[in-house]
């Protein structure tokens, strides 16, 4: 019949469609740099986690098999999603369990900008719940988790790169406008500052509170279900701090710890630091560094001993014996 007809017609034009729709959210969602597949399968039992951005991403915990570990960090990832996950994931922690807060250099007054945020937001509607997003809507629902190619820029180039694992050339890649949409911004010393102001803007004491909040509610989170909550800000390497050093940046920082600090003792909340920003060890090892402020891939296990011996020295995780303590 023409019914019968029409129906196979429909059939044969949705379904290279449908192909193409599939293909490219298994690419965009499941590999490269918004890489989620990991949430869709959250262990419980969680021992320790960490938040953050991409200098959460660099925890590496493959030196301590002996406890369960998880990254609750994506690249970019703004601190509001950051609180909003642990949310939505508190009951898959141990009770006396540790959470690491990581605070990049761009959460101390910044705030991720809204352009940046359109870039990355589609990946939230892949594994949050509609009441940890934020100006949630059921319009971006379908478009990001329904038909997300039609809103795709360049998205045959993203399933060839993500999916497919096809390398172009270093030169083909110069050349590519794709380049700056899809692979992480190399940083480079002298464009330091310009990325920072662009993708994290300083909004001054507003983004001094914006943060804040956002880092006691984590806080206040962790206190309810008995789970230790510890703010570690990185390292960075001497150029960096020298570049920072010539704004206010660290006077922000300090007046943002300070803050914190007090009002956790106000309400009789727990609260642990971990400051690794100027750290002497780290400054004076600009090898160390794949750019300004992210640690090459082998000094990132190293790093996340460190932050598990203090961890452990607070007497949380389990406690270090006379002859660990001298090992460091």
């Amino acid at each position: 019949t023409n019914m019968r007809k029409l129906f196979l017609l429909l059939f044969i034009l949705f379904l290279p469609f449908e192909v193409i729709n599939l293909l490219y959210k298994n690419a965009e969602y499941n590999f490269g740099d918004n890489d989620i597949s990991r949430f869709k399968n959250v262990p419980y039992n969680i021992q320790i986690a960490n938040s953050g951005n991409s200098l959460g991403e660099q925890m590496d915990y493959s030196n301590h098999p002996e406890l369960n570990a998880f990254k609750f960090s994506l690249l970019m990832q703004p601190i509001n999603c950051d609180f909003h996950i642990l949310e939505q994931y508190i009951d898959h922690f141990e009770k006396n369990s540790v959470f690491i807060i990581v605070l990049s250099y761009g959460e101390v007054d910044g705030i991720l900008s809204d352009e940046v945020y359109k870039v990355i937001k589609g990946r939230y509607y892949q594994f949050l719940k509609s009441n940890y997003i934020e100006e949630y809507s059921f319009f971006d629902k379908i478009r990001y988790c329904a038909i997300p190619v039609v809103y795709a820029e360049y998205p045959f180039y993203k399933i060839k790169r993500n999916f497919l694992k096809y390398e172009e050339p270093e030169e083909t890649q110069e050349k590519s406008p794709q380049k700056k949409c899809f692979l992480e911004k190399r940083l480079e010393q002298d464009s330091f500052m310009n990325i920072f102001n662009t993708t994290y803007p300083r909004q001054k004491q507003a983004g001094i509170e914006y943060n804040k909040q956002y880092v006691l509610n984590m806080v206040h989170l962790c206190n309810e279900h008995n789970i230790h909550p510890v703010v570690v800000t990185p390292p960075l390497p001497a150029n960096t701090v020298d570049i920072l050093k010539k704004t206010d940046y660290f006077d922000a920082f300090e007046n943002l710890k300070k803050s914190i600090i007090a009002e956790c003792n106000a309400c009789q909340l727990e609260v642990n630091w971990l400051d690794f920003n100027r750290s002497e060890e780290y400054i004076h090892h600009a090898e160390w560094f794949k750019d300004p402020v992210h640690l090459k891939d082998e000094y990132s296990a190293e790093y996340t001993d460190k932050i598990i011996h203090a961890i452990k020295e607070m007497g949380f995780l389990q406690p270090l014996n006379q002859e660990n303590k001298n090992a460091f």
